[in-house]
């Protein structure tokens, strides 16, 4: 390593400007080397500015194979900026070193709809200590993408045999229930997700909404509620909470939520008639 990339490495973290000056000097004056080059590729796609590294990366292959670490951070910046055909490209050639670039190959044949090579790419880690799990969960992900019921039982049934009853099979499971009206089972599954692996916005709502459908008013109280405070609710939302509160007698609370609320309830028919529910029901309880 000559001094200007040693510099540049001493420098980049802590002075980055200082360190880019330095090497762009250095590369204008050696606008064919290779090393210059490909430091500043991988630079520009650690610090996400991919165009930037696509453009260095380029000029150092026309001048050389560029090494494995540099052939995948290649392939990343090719990704994010949806040349995923290029980037597939990248990634095979570094597969014995990087297996993870398997993944890569899989999420760019996804985007381009190429279903049945992305299984493919995913099945050759599916035995891989570290990278298994997250293989075998994009194969169930892009069976249910592409509506092929029988093979996502099939692989869901792997998974359980290797990992069990994890928030993510939870989660499967509960929204299979769900969209089939088996809402007890699925509020069951729901509520058995709770690590935190599993992003509460992605089924908050058919949870909440489940447990109303089973008559659980009292379980699905504490989830409309997160849900009102978190985002901003839909008229639909916000009657199934009034429905929730009407169940448990707190009709001080939906009085609350009418008013917080006039601005999104736009079925002005609807509050009146939840307005003489409640006149009726507050004065004769």
């Amino acid at each position: 390593m000559n001094d200007v990339l040693i510099k540049f490495e001493n420098l980049i973290n802590k002075q980055p400007l200082k360190a880019l000056h330095l090497i762009m000097k250095a590369l204008n004056e050696e606008p064919n080397n290779y090393d210059y080059l490909m430091a500043l590729g991988n630079h520009f796609n650690n610090i996400q500015k991919f165009d930037e590294a696509i453009k260095y990366f380029e000029r150092a292959q026309k001048i050389d194979v560029l090494d494995y670490k540099s052939s995948f951070a290649f392939g990343i910046s090719l990704m994010n900026k949806s040349k995923f055909r290029e980037a597939v490209k990248q990634f095979d050639s570094v597969k014995d070193a990087y297996p993870e670039a398997y993944y890569n190959s899989a999420l760019s044949y996804i985007r381009m709809n190429e279903v049945d090579k992305a299984i493919q790419q995913a099945r050759y880690l599916v035995d891989h200590e570290i990278l298994g799990k997250e293989a075998l969960r994009l194969i169930i992900d892009i069976c249910i993408f592409s509506d092929d019921q029988k093979n996502k039982e099939i692989e869901l049934e792997k998974y359980y045999e290797k990992y069990g009853k994890d928030d993510y099979y939870h989660f499967l499971k509960a929204r299979e229930a769900y969209f089939d009206g088996m809402f007890l089972e699925s509020a069951y599954h729901y509520s058995k997700i709770s690590s935190g692996e599993i992003e509460r916005y992605r089924y908050i709502t058919e949870y909440a909404d489940t447990l109303v459908k089973i008559k659980r008013y009292d379980k699905a109280l504490p989830l409309f509620q997160e849900l009102i405070l978190v985002d901003k609710p839909t008229e639909a939302i916000l009657f199934q909470y009034i429905e929730v509160l009407y169940q448990l007698k707190m009709y001080t609370e939906i009085l609350d939520v009418l008013n917080d609320y006039k601005s999104i309830i736009r079925n002005k028919a609807k509050i009146s008639e939840i307005r003489s529910k409640l006149h009726y029901k507050m004065h004769l309880e």
